[in-house]
């Protein structure tokens, strides 16, 4: 039997670095939208999570949210139609978390009013709050 601990794992380098490993928490907004929409919880939502975390620098911000971005997603249950997705999620670095906010199916087109970006500011903020707490 071979010695194990000669063995190493490598990828390319800059692929993947520790800190681009992210926790998922999702809002209940973000959970009822999932489970109401027949998306696949393995491949749909790994694959969401797995892309974010690869590839955030390509990801729009909204402005004056407090960091949220934008990921645009092509889900891999729908290999035939191509069916997309908008996930809104914003990172909270120093904690490793990733905060999924909601998401729009077919890539729908959304604008945010000032009433919207300063809602969601909140939220934001407060949920920003609750982890340090917790952390604390």
């Amino acid at each position: 039997m071979p010695d194990c601990s000669t063995f190493a794992l490598s990828y390319p380098a800059g692929f993947c670095k520790p800190d681009d490993i992210l926790h998922f928490i999702e809002s209940s907004t973000f959970q009822k939208k999932w489970d109401s929409s027949g998306l696949d919880l393995e491949d749909d939502l790994c694959s969401l999570q797995l892309c974010i975390m690869a590839n955030r620098a390509d990801d729009l911000l909204i402005e004056h949210t407090g960091g949220v971005m934008r990921h645009r997603h092509t889900l891999p249950s729908s290999c035939e139609d191509q069916r997309k997705i908008d996930a809104y999620y914003v990172v909270f670095r120093e904690f490793g978390i990733a905060y999924l906010l909601t998401f729009l199916l077919d890539c729908e087109d959304l604008e945010f009013s000032n009433d919207d970006r300063e809602e969601i500011l909140t939220e934001v903020t407060n949920v920003l709050k609750e982890i340090k707490r917790l952390r604390s």
